[in-house]
């Protein structure tokens, strides 16, 4: 947990534009205990600050974006959103007890990151780049935030993080797109669908899904369902806006480095199918300058057989509570 302390406060640092306050600010926290499991993806907490631009005005991407912005159309862009997310994710075997996880277990890892997003939105269309950068193994500090965690709230303590992955800085870049392919004559229902390449050390994949959305004010949220698989935040309501919203995920992993177990050098790792699938629900809702979502993602679908090792790190419950500042 001491860990996420000076993290928290270099928030204000590592931004697009350090000059300037950000419009919005958000927390979200992921567990899985929120579906009743508690292995896989068992934590993951990530704190962001974003900017939005005023139609007229430009933003500046962030630094780690530069690599990707070429790929990004030259037209001008209606809506700019910028974000800078900081968190942690604590992945575990099914049986914590155990000082030396039963091969085939999910390999205990941590991930420590910087994530940079920058989303440009023409009418129905909406691009996305993304650069993470990160560390896995001990230095992420997953163990001691576990075992925090795991103390106050009287949970078993992780005895196997001894076994967890070596030291490895990891990074990837990501480039996705979304389409607000039709709407309800009084806009209170949509039809999106999305489609993202990743490349990286911690995961390489191709992604594609959609989602179905019923509320108020949701013309102008459209392009956050590309936030989704950065884990970095939900989809969110803004301006008075509510809505609920449920989707279909489908994505072939090359790698992932949870599962695969480090890059360079020999740890624990599992088989997985490489073709995985899963429904995702959720609900946001805002009022004056707050946002909250709450949302279930990865749940079992059935259309894809899915190992069970890597369903656990696929799947969780989402929590986001967004303010502006």
């Amino acid at each position: 947990m001491k860990f996420l302390i000076p993290l928290i406060f270099c928030l204000g640092i590592y931004t697009p534009d350090c000059h300037s306050d950000p419009e919005w600010r958000s927390l979200t926290y992921d567990n899985d205990i929120f579906i009743g499991e508690d292995s896989g993806y068992t934590n993951g907490i990530y704190f962001s600050q974003y900017k939005t631009n005023q139609k007229s005005d430009k933003l500046t991407p962030g630094v780690l974006l530069n690599p990707l912005l070429w790929s990004l159309p030259k037209e001008t862009h209606l809506e700019q959103f910028s974000s800078t997310t900081i968190g942690q994710a604590i992945l575990t075997p099914f049986d914590i007890t155990q000082e030396n996880p039963d091969e085939g277990q999910l390999p205990y890892s941590g991930l420590l990151f910087m994530n940079q997003t920058f989303i440009v939105q023409n009418g129905s269309i909406a691009d996305k780049v993304s650069t993470t950068l990160g560390v896995v193994g001990p230095w992420s500090g997953a163990e001691s935030t576990q075992k925090f965690v795991h103390k106050m709230i009287g949970s078993d303590q992780p005895e196997g993080w001894d076994q967890q992955l070596d030291n490895e800085l990891v990074f990837q870049f990501s480039r996705g797109r979304a389409w607000r392919n039709w709407h309800s004559k009084s806009n209170n229902m949509d039809f999106v669908s999305m489609a993202e390449v990743q490349l990286g050390t911690i995961e390489s994949s191709i992604n594609a899904g959609f989602l179905l959305r019923y509320g108020q004010e949701i013309e102008e949220t459209y392009a956050a369902g590309l936030l989704s698989p950065s884990r970095t935040t939900n989809p969110v309501a803004i301006e008075g806006g509510w809505y609920v919203y449920a989707g279909l995920h489908f994505a072939h992993l090359f790698n992932n480095i949870h599962a695969d177990g480090n890059t360079f050098s020999n740890s624990a790792s599992i088989n997985y199918q490489r073709l995985q699938s899963g429904g995702f629900l959720g609900l946001a809702y805002s009022w004056q300058d707050f946002s909250i979502t709450f949302a279930v993602n990865n749940i079992k679908v059935g259309i894809f057989s899915v190992d069970e090792n890597i369903e656990d790190v696929l799947q969780y419950g989402s929590l986001t509570f967004l303010w502006r500042v």
